[in-house]
C-alpha cells in the first residue's frame, strides 16, 4: 500500500520567494504545504497594457513570473463620469477626492519595485500570479523587511505542521 502524504494548505496570500515553489500538476506547494495565493515583492522586468488587461514580469531575485492585472470594465467610465461636472451644480467632496486621486496616482512602469498579491496557476505551460493587487512600493526597506516577514512566516509554518 502507497504511502499517504498528507498536504496541508497555507493561508491565503503565502509571502514567499518564487524560487521556492514547485510544481506538480498545476498545484502549487512550498515544502510540503500547498499555495493558491501568493505575495509577492518584485521588480517589473517587462510590461504590456492591453484594453482589458495589464502583463507584467516580475523578478524577485530568485525568479521571475508572469503577472496579469485585469482591468474593471466600469473604471474608466467612472472617471469620465466624475470629470463630467454641470456647471450648475457644486462639485461634492467624493468627486474632488477622485479627481485629485487620480490626478496624483503614477502609473506603474519598468524597473519599479511593486507587491503583488494575486492567486497563481499555469497558463500556456508556463506559471501566472493572475494579480488581485499591485501595489507600487517606494519604501527602500521594503525588500529587508519582506526578508523578515519570510523568515518569520517560515518559523511559524514548522510550528504549526509539528503540532499536528
Amino acid at each position: 500500500m502507497a504511502a499517504c502524504v498528507r498536504r496541508f494548505v497555507v493561508a491565503p496570500h503565502c509571502k514567499l520567494y518564487i524560487g521556492e515553489l514547485q510544481e506538480e500538476n498545476g498545484t502549487f506547494y512550498l515544502g510540503r504545504k500547498q499555495v493558491r495565493y501568493i505575495d509577492i515583492l518584485g521588480t517589473i522586468t517587462s510590461i504590456v497594457r492591453k484594453s482589458k488587461h495589464t502583463s507584467m514580469k516580475v523578478d524577485d531575485n530568485t525568479a521571475t513570473i508572469y503577472c496579469i492585472l485585469f482591468h474593471k470594465e466600469t473604471y474608466k467610465e467612472e472617471e469620465e463620469e466624475a470629470m463630467l461636472l454641470d456647471d450648475d451644480r457644486e462639485e461634492d467632496f467624493s468627486t474632488f477626492v477622485k479627481r485629485v486621486t487620480r490626478r496624483r496616482k503614477r502609473r506603474i512602469k519598468q524597473g519599479d519595485l511593486v507587491n503583488i498579491m494575486g492567486r497563481i496557476g499555469v497558463f500556456n505551460d508556463r506559471w501566472q500570479v493572475v494579480a488581485s493587487s499591485v501595489v507600487l512600493v517606494d519604501d527602500c526597506n521594503a525588500e529587508w523587511f519582506r526578508r523578515r516577514e519570510v523568515e518569520a512566516q517560515r518559523r511559524s509554518l514548522k510550528v504549526m505542521s509539528v503540532r499536528r
